[in-house]
């Protein structure tokens, strides 16, 4: 099946940020699992960024600690504050046709980012439009 073979996993991009771009601020809090962005590089911060502008007040979303550095220089960008609220074990099954273990345990970081009173930073909104062409490019 597609879900199997992980063609589930193909995101269009330029959808996803045209939905953080006409709905921005349509919801007072977010919560979000992205995918980790292993097999689509960015996709998780397109994931988070599109979350931000969906947000009036927070986004709560999980993330591998290991990119906690990455998110919290992309969060600065994005004039967002960032709160790592927890570090947890994240037991991820195999799902897809590409697991090769049975079971992987994944260290993650569930964080929260902080919109500022005054709402969505432009600088989120430029960096949704460009990321979103990024990543498009990438998957061409």
């Amino acid at each position: 099946s597609a879900a199997k073979s992980g063609e589930a996993q193909d995101v269009d991009g330029e959808e996803l940020a045209g939905r953080g771009v006409r709905e921005q601020g349509k919801f007072d809090t977010v919560l979000m699992n992205p995918p980790f962005g292993t097999r689509c590089k960015g996709i998780d911060m397109l994931f988070l960024l599109t979350g931000v502008c969906l947000a009036r007040r927070a986004v709560y979303s999980m993330h591998k600690t290991s990119t906690r550095e990455h998110i919290a220089k992309k969060a600065a960008q994005w004039h967002v504050g960032l709160q790592v609220i927890a570090e947890l074990n994240f037991d991820v099954p195999a799902m897809y046709d590409f697991h090769r273990k049975d079971n992987v345990v994944i260290q993650v970081d569930l964080i929260r980012l902080q919109l500022p009173p005054d709402g969505i930073p432009p600088s989120a909104l430029q960096g949704l439009v460009t990321l979103s062409r990024e990543i498009e490019s990438n998957q061409e």
